[in-house]
């Protein structure tokens, strides 16, 4: 009868689809075994102690291997029948007789339940490894990747808790650990994430799979927090591919009887071989779309670098475009003696505003660290040798990789071009407007020099006209009229003839006068003398016609100036000594005429009575000099007060031959 149902049982536990369908299904064909065998109080053990209940204590009391048979224990007879997985435990009615055929035809069923629940589970764990590795293959990020490995892998071993230790750089601890089967709750009570220390550094050390049966009594075991869940079994596998080991994979208190065996280590290495072959994968991609970014970028920047040089529009897109890449905060930093951030994008960037550092980079990343505590930080320099100084800093809460560290390089190395494109195109802006300032000058100083010319001819072209015409026309009228007094002398008496001659001697005073006019009008010995003897002949004359004793001192060297130079500064002179003839009522006057490189002066100073220079004046030769003056670019100054004497001193800048 037992037999009967064997391959209905057996058929029903391959259906199940699941685990815990086939242990209920398994759970109740024993049960169904032990009340065939009219056992009391049937159990269903899972996990024999000889520390537990009876039950357990008479399942271990019966060899591992056999697992099945009667045993005495606690004062009563017990029938254990089972296999790996579980065990039927019943105690035999007082007096019954010892299980023969019955007891061997349940084993033998029951061997047929285990092997058919075992050939399922390995079906549903193979079923569970090809789901597996398409989930993980698809994944969409590292972060899905290694949680649904230790989800997984807690699953389909059966496991009450999974781990995952990521490698840090150094290879030598855990950066990250990623738990299943932990609430939140109780990681917070736990304390800090393992870094690597006790068993978990096992596998860091010697990445080779490791099992233990009792965590406490392993001697390389460094304890537990005291909030951490208590756990018994252990199977730690390393997650590797290629020779590189990213982590490694931890499983604790394996579900049913007995710790992890060989099974399960091999299944754990497949999963973690599958999930190194992801990351790989997800690494490769990730590096890929990295260097596409990488690539694009360069171009935009490069074709930005081509199109301006305004450093406003080229460092905020090669800062943005380095975030974006990095994933950390990226600044510009720039300055002579000290370096600000007036370009910043990610989120340190609100710290990085106010903040000062050296230029120096080494001095700058080190600056920045202690600012910006618990920060990983990249500084790569800036800027030509003798040009602005300046630095791209990145700053991350998290470790900043080679590849952004890369990266980094790159957009450093287009932002030096975009300093020097700037600087070279600000110093040839200044050349340019240095040049254009120039030939403004010179066109300024040119036209200057020809409307000088233009008026100083003008002057001169109508000093002759005035002196031909008083030579030509006056004179000759005044030469008419002298004859023609002469001419009456025979037609009137003594008296009369007295009269005629004093008409005479005044016609040839006014001709003399208009003569000494028209000569003067005349720049007459200029270019066959020169001008100091100009001067000192003009001085000659004016001392011979008013006896005003003047003294005359020329110094330096005239010969190379201009004519219309000479010629101004020649009338200045005259126009000077011809006032202090008419006006000033002196006895002695002196002329000092100088020139000292690009610097002419010219004083004319006598002892007469003087007047207040601030007084309305009709004189015509001030106005003149005042004229001149203003011709050349020069300065005018009259000191002279009442009583006490004139000079007027003359001073012209930037005078070249």
């Amino acid at each position: 009868m037992i037999e009967r149902g064997a391959s209905e049982l057996v058929g029903a536990l391959e259906a199940a689809q699941a685990g815990d369908e086939r242990g209920a299904v398994r759970r109740r064909v024993l049960e169904a075994l032990a009340m065939r065998l009219d056992l009391c109080d049937p159990e269903v053990v899972d996990e024999p102690r000889a520390d537990g209940t009876p039950a357990q204590r008479a399942a271990a009391a019966l060899a591992a291997e056999t697992r099945q048979g009667v045993v005495d224990a606690d004062g009563h007879r017990w029938v254990v029948i089972g296999l790996h997985a579980s065990a039927v435990v019943g105690r035999m009615p007082a007096g019954a007789p010892l299980p023969g055929p019955e007891l061997e035809t349940a084993a033998r069923l029951a061997r047929a339940v285990e092997t058919a629940a075992r050939r399922a589970d390995s079906q549903e764990t193979a079923d569970h490894l090809v789901e597996v590795g398409l989930r993980l293959a698809s994944s969409g990020s590292l972060d899905e990747i290694l949680t649904g490995l230790v989800e997984s892998a807690r699953h389909v071993l059966r496991a009450r808790y999974a781990a995952l230790g990521v490698l840090a750089k150094d290879g030598r601890s855990l950066e990250r650990f990623i738990t299943s089967g932990v609430t939140a709750d109780e990681r917070r009570d736990i304390g800090p994430e393992p870094t690597g220390r006790g068993i978990l550094g096992l596998l860091i050390s010697d990445p080779r799979p490791v099992r233990i049966d009792d965590l406490a009594a392993d001697p390389r075991a460094c304890g537990m927090p005291p909030r951490h869940p208590p756990m018994t079994t252990f199977l730690g596998v390393p997650v590797q591919h290629g020779g590189e080991v990213f982590g490694n994979l931890y499983l604790t208190d394996k579900q049913g009887p007995g710790g992890f065996s060989e099974t399960d280590e091999r299944i754990a290495l497949t999963l973690a071989a599958q999930a190194a072959v992801a990351i790989t994968n997800q690494r490769r991609l990730t590096a890929e779309s990295r260097a596409r970014g990488q690539l694009e970028s360069v171009h935009e920047v490069a074709g930005a670098l081509l199109a301006t040089v305004e450093l406003g529009e080229l460092l905020p897109l090669i800062v943005r475009r380095a975030q974006s890449l990095c994933g950390a905060t990226v600044a510009v930093g720039l300055g002579d003696h000290a370096l600000s951030f007036p370009v910043a994008v990610g989120d340190e960037s609100v710290h990085l505003g106010g903040l000062s550092t050296p230029t120096a980079p080494d001095a700058c990343a080190a600056e920045l660290r202690r600012l910006l505590p618990g920060t990983d930080v990249d500084v790569h320099p800036l800027g030509v040798e003798g040009g602005r100084r300046g630095v791209l800093a990145a700053v991350s809460r998290a470790p900043i990789d080679d590849a952004a560290r890369y990266t980094l390089s790159l957009f450093a190395r287009q932002a030096t071009v975009a300093l020097a494109n700037a600087e070279a195109y600000e110093a040839e802006r200044r050349r340019l407007g240095e040049s254009a300032r120039l030939q403004a000058a010179e066109a300024r100083a040119a036209f200057t020099a020809e409307a000088m010319q233009r008026a100083i001819d003008a002057q001169e072209a109508e000093r002759a006209r005035i002196a031909r015409e008083l030579h030509d026309e006056a004179g000759q009228s005044l030469t008419a009229l002298a004859l023609a007094l002469r001419m009456l002398d025979g037609h009137v008496d003594d008296t009369g003839r007295e009269r005629l001659a004093e008409l005479r001697h005044m016609v040839n005073g006014i001709s003399g006068s208009l003569r000494t006019l028209a000569t003067e009008l005349r720049p007459s010995g200029l270019r066959e003398h020169g001008l100091a003897s100009a001067i000192e002949r003009q001085a000659a004359r004016a001392t011979e016609a008013s006896g005003i004793e003047i003294d005359t001192v020329v110094s330096g060297e005239f010969g190379d100036l201009p004519d219309p130079v000479q010629v101004a500064l020649l009338r200045m002179v005259q126009e000077a000594i011809t006032n202090v003839v008419r006006h000033s009522r002196a006895r002695r006057a002196s002329v000092l005429v100088s020139r000292r490189h690009e610097h002419l002066r010219a004083v004319v100073e006598d002892d007469g009575q003087g007047f207040d220079p601030a007084a309305p004046t009709d004189r015509l030769g001030l106005a003149g000099i005042r004229e001149r003056v203003g011709l050349l670019g020069g300065e005018l100054r009259i000191e002279s007060s009442p009583g006490e004497g004139t000079a007027v001193i003359i001073d012209v800048e930037g005078v070249r031959a």
